[in-house]
């Protein structure tokens, strides 16, 4: 994401901030990875988290997306299985493909996403600049309209964080079943 850092905090804080003017509470986890895999902030009041900065989000190479999902899925599953939640939005964010990971396997993590998709009612969404993040995404077991891919441009960043904003805020609040993308999401996007 080392192109495109200034707008990935830009669009992360915008949708921190939409996110924190929706109606209802909301908890927030987010970890950021390339090689390594480090916590922002861990099932935090989202009133309570900070913006991001570049010294809070730096870049460094390397995809180990599939370590990443897994590390990420089981920390979430041991603290909800102590405070279980209402309702879990687990969105996944990366600007490349998976190119690293050790630990975790792509058959490994759809079978985790479906466990926790069946049995727990988690969802998933998934977004990639450079790939088919539609493809990517189903073969992770994210549904294919809660996939999306970005430009990895200025407008393609901003455009992806206001429709994910967008849709979990109307998730959050009823208004859909779902945490899903839009035609006119999709087609933002065409135009970044």
């Amino acid at each position: 994401m080392s192109t495109i850092v200034n707008d990935t905090i830009g669009g992360f804080n915008v949708f921190l901030k939409d996110q924190k003017s929706a109606p209802g509470t909301a908890t927030l986890t987010l970890h950021q990875f390339d090689g390594a895999f480090e916590t922002n902030y861990q099932e935090i009041n989202i009133q309570d988290a900070k913006d991001l900065d570049q010294s809070s989000f730096v870049p460094r190479g390397s995809t180990a997306l599939l370590d990443a999902i897994g590390q990420a899925m089981v920390s979430a599953g041991e603290r909800l299985a102590r405070n279980p939640a209402e309702k879990v939005v687990f969105t996944i964010i990366t600007d490349g493909e998976e190119n690293s990971s050790h630990e975790y396997t792509r058959e490994k993590i759809f079978e985790m996403i479906k466990h926790q998709t069946e049995k727990y009612n988690w969802q998933f969404v998934f977004l990639g600049a450079n790939q088919d993040a539609i493809s990517v995404g189903t073969e992770l077991g994210v549904q294919a309209n809660a996939s999306m891919t970005y430009k990895a441009n200025s407008r393609g960043v901003e455009a992806a964080f206001l429709a994910t904003s967008r849709n979990l805020a109307k998730t959050r609040s009823g208004e859909k079943p779902g945490m899903s993308f839009e035609l006119e999401d999709y087609q933002e996007q065409d135009e970044a």
